[in-house]
């Protein structure tokens, strides 16, 4: 992970771009720089580009920030019917909801021509406080604001992960599709000063059913910087981009230093 704040994960991740003390963040002025926006370089080449978040629209300006990056669509809390018989409300909205309905807009699409697209999903169930999603999901007595109702909800954003996974199987696009799975940072009860790999250290998974990307366990160390230039590789498409990572279809190790694509 690049930071510890959801914003400092969406910015790395989408752009790339490092974060630094005495320099804005993406939603309060980095936008307004010259930078890759690897969504609108995309749209060019002709793809579907999508962001979509389980929070409000205007949660993290990313209402802003998508159309700043040149996402043609983008969805929040209030776009979501609930499909579900929740104990309460969420406060950041729901993971099935959101994912369900990413893939009710891509089979539209597809109806209606969908060739490729990119997609930015945003989900937010595992964010305190830990909204209850039902007692089909306890592993232990919820609790709003403790370890209790964050694992309980990491159940539910599974569960929910495997519904959108299991409906996309049915789709013509699901073949050649590659998933790109991570976390934006750690969950802060867990941080310790003294142990900076742990305070950093996230999941990334990366799936390809048709095999684009071989099985493996990658051994070096990687971070939110490389996943862009890794987009623009997997793309194929033809295009430069300014990054702080490397693609992890390189041989480049991450950290290594800038890399510009041609």
């Amino acid at each position: 992970a690049s930071g510890q704040r959801s914003i400092e994960g969406i910015q790395s991740i989408l752009t790339s771009v490092p974060l630094l003390d005495d320099k804005p963040f993406l939603g309060l002025g980095l936008e307004m720089n010259s930078l890759t926006r690897i969504a609108s370089n995309l749209t060019q080449q002709g793809y579907l580009t999508m962001m979509s978040q389980a929070s409000p629209r205007r949660s993290f300006r990313m209402d802003g920030i998508a159309h700043s990056l040149g996402f043609t669509h983008y969805y929040g809390k209030e776009d979501y019917p609930i499909l579900r018989d929740y104990p309460q409300p969420a406060v950041w909205g729901w993971d099935y909801e959101t994912l369900m309905y990413l893939g009710e807009k891509l089979k539209i699409e597809q109806a209606e021509g969908l060739s490729v697209f990119f997609s930015f999903t945003f989900t937010a169930a595992t964010h305190s406080p830990f909204n209850d999603p039902g007692s089909e999901f306890h592993s232990r007595p919820h609790e709003l604001n403790e370890m209790a109702g964050y694992y309980n909800t990491v159940r539910y954003f599974d569960w929910s992960l495997e519904q959108f996974m299991r409906a996309a199987q049915n789709e013509p696009w699901f073949a050649d599709t590659v998933f790109i799975i991570t976390a934006d940072h750690v969950l802060r009860a867990s941080l310790n000063s003294n142990d900076w790999f742990h305070n950093f250290h996230i999941p990334l998974i990366i799936y390809s059913p048709s095999g684009a990307v071989q099985p493996g366990v990658e051994s070096r160390f990687v971070s939110h910087y490389d996943i862009m230039p890794t987009v623009a590789d997997l793309s194929g498409e033809p295009m430069t981009i300014a990054s702080c990572g490397y693609s992890l279809l390189s041989e480049h190790s991450a950290c290594d230093g800038a890399l510009v694509k041609q």
